[in-house]
């Protein structure tokens, strides 16, 4: 091989192989950039990831509430405690503790065995009064016709003056056993009065509509004395609430104000009572003055009993056509995250009034606004977040 022909083959050589090299370098630069794209899509994703959060929706409320809402329990407006008057056993039991009454039921009867033989007695004493005072009045009938005659017959000369003598002392002595047999019938009826009366000792009857509110644990063959508790009733009729008014509260509530009663033993229903009594001093320790709230069971069928847990609400303001969020949605500095094509847009409010945790609010908000209610804490104006449509957004 010539020299120009050796020269040619290593040209030809070196020029294929640098071709080679350029190829290795053009897809090694080719997966660079694409391995480049690639992690650039990847931290294009880590940067627009979005928070989930739980929301809800502002809306209009056509009339929104604030007051005084506190808790307490229900009492009576009166008790009264039943003793015994009487040394024996209880009898029967018509009532347990917590059961309701009306006036004039039974509610207790103790053995009364004794005092039933002592009317008993009486009664027969009265018989036998009435029939000795029978007797006394025919005798007496017939001295008294004795008498009579013989005043007649002294006149006409046909007796003597000893005769019309004995006539009048028969008469005499006729009507005082008359007057003494009435004395013993009107005694014996005392007696038997009093007996009744005492008799009464032993049964217990119901004084005014109420409830049971302690029955002293007694039961068949109980051992009372007099001046032994046996029952402790309350007059239901009228169930009244204590609350304490906060003072700051106090220029907007007033005596006869009404008030609304709900109680967790009966839901879903609503009662209505009236504050009274309001008292003219503020505890220093509390700030806060006493009050009561009269509710008229008679109006709900006795339902409401003493010492049920009841909640109590007085309006003290209101709004018409309130925009309303949950309270909780409102930060400290008075601000709301709102979410607007699924970023978050602070907004500044305004709060209203506030009831039951809701606020009614005003500010660059309208009605159907998305609001955060929670898992927003973290997050600031423009970041993106995503929600279930549909959740929470009644």
């Amino acid at each position: 091989m010539s020299y120009q022909e050796k020269l040619k083959t290593a040209y030809t050589y070196a020029g294929g192989h640098r071709k080679n090299i350029v190829l290795v370098v053009f897809c090694v630069m080719l997966s660079f950039s694409l391995s480049q794209r690639y992690f650039a899509k990847k931290d294009t994703a880590v940067a627009i990831a979005s928070t989930r959060v739980q929301v809800t929706k502002a809306k209009y409320d056509d009339k929104f509430v604030s007051g005084l809402d506190t808790t307490t329990s229900l009492r009576a407006v009166s008790d009264v405690i039943i003793k015994s008057k009487v040394d024996t056993y209880v009898k029967k039991i018509y009532l347990q503790k917590g059961e309701t009454f009306r006036q004039g039921d039974l509610l207790l009867e103790l053995d009364h065995a004794s005092q039933t033989a002592q009317v008993a007695a009486a009664k027969a004493q009265i018989s036998m009064n009435q029939a000795a005072a029978e007797s006394a009045q025919y005798t007496l009938k017939n001295a008294a016709h004795d008498q009579a005659r013989y005043d007649i017959l002294i006149a006409k000369g046909y007796t003597t003056r000893q005769e019309v003598e004995s006539k009048r002392t028969n008469a005499s002595t006729a009507q005082a056993d008359y007057n003494k047999a009435v004395s013993n019938i009107a005694y014996s009826e005392a007696q038997l009065n009093a007996a009744e009366a005492s008799l009464q000792d032993y049964y217990f009857t119901a004084p005014f509509d109420g409830v049971v509110l302690d029955d002293y644990n007694m039961s068949i063959s109980s051992k009372v004395a007099p001046e032994t508790s046996v029952l402790r009733i309350a007059d239901i009729a009228t169930i009244k609430a204590a609350i304490n008014i906060p003072e700051q509260q106090l220029q907007n509530i007033k005596d006869g104000m009404e008030a609304t009663i709900t109680c967790d033993s009966l839901p879903g229903k609503e009662f209505v009572g009236k504050i009274r009594n309001i008292n003219a001093f503020v505890d220093t320790d509390t700030h806060t003055v006493q009050a009561d709230i009269y509710i008229d069971n008679t109006a709900y069928d006795y339902v409401l009993k003493p010492g049920m847990f009841a909640r109590i609400f007085v309006v003290e303001k209101e709004e018409h056509k309130a925009l309303t969020i949950p309270s909780e949605a409102i930060s400290k500095d008075n601000t709301v995250k709102v979410v607007r094509d699924n970023k978050v847009t602070i907004v500044k409010v305004t709060p209203g009034l506030s009831y039951n945790k809701k606020t009614a609010i005003t500010g660059d908000m309208q009605a159907g606004d998305v609001v955060i209610v929670s898992g927003g804490n973290s997050l600031k104006e423009g970041d993106r977040v995503t929600y279930d449509e549909g959740a929470n957004m009644s």
